[in-house]
């Protein structure tokens, strides 16, 4: 079985909020959510990372927003060296993925690209995983950069191998397809096996007969 990686990126900065809090029950008049954050423009750190079954990997943090120059160095340096041959990498259609380079990297490797389909952030559990960053960052409300840094370190303790593995069986049917896609010998037993229901119902038997001894020979060299 081929491992399996999606990387992502997400954006932070020190002037997150928490969104709500607990209340007394049957309390009529809860308390206000009070905080302080600093006034003016919030400086972005953008925060990137891979996920396995097993947990995160690979993460990096830059002093300002993501582009293509960014992503590429990140994927170079820091995304590569994770990496094993016949590894997939799942990452979304942003357009910094998509730089020039960034695949020709992953494959040096011995690892393959494949794309989410666009608009699709339920398929993707990274995404799951940076909400919970985001809000356990929101708690913390570290107001300077290096502290923000800090804290990200210190959030990304607390993401253990269990729950990482249950974000993966939540879009298992995905991560399948996938493999289907990344297997060319399975990719071409369901091509034949195509032809072989459609020159069946055609009549055409010995057509559809030898479609389906090659969807067979296929499918003993995927195993």
């Amino acid at each position: 079985m081929r491992a399996i990686l999606l990387a992502n990126a997400t954006a932070a900065n020190f002037g997150g909020l928490r969104l709500r809090r607990s209340t007394i029950q049957g309390d009529p008049r809860p308390p206000r959510l009070i905080a302080h954050t600093p006034f003016g423009h919030w400086k972005t750190t953008t925060f990137l990372a891979a996920l396995r079954y097993d947990g995160v990997t690979a993460p990096c943090v830059f002093d300002g927003p993501i582009n293509g120059a960014r992503f590429l160095a990140y994927v170079e340096q820091i995304l590569v060296p994770t990496l094993s041959p016949g590894e997939i990498v799942l990452m979304d259609n942003l357009g910094s993925h998509k730089r020039a380079g960034v695949r020709k990297a992953i494959e040096a490797a011995g690892a393959a690209v494949c794309f989410l389909p666009a608009y699709s952030p339920d398929l993707d559990p990274i995404e799951q995983v940076f909400a919970k960053l985001k809000n356990t960052l929101r708690k913390m409300a570290h107001r300077t950069v290096d502290a923000l840094w800090d804290a990200i370190r210190i959030a990304l303790d607390d993401f253990i191998s269990r729950r990482m593995l249950q974000l993966f069986s939540q879009c298992r049917i995905w991560v399948h397809l996938i493999r289907i896609r990344s297997n060319p010998h399975l990719t071409e037993a369901i091509k034949h096996l195509k032809e072989a229901i459609d020159e069946g119902k055609q009549g055409h038997a010995d057509v559809a007969t030898t479609h389906a001894e090659a969807a067979l020979n296929h499918l003993r060299q995927a195993m």
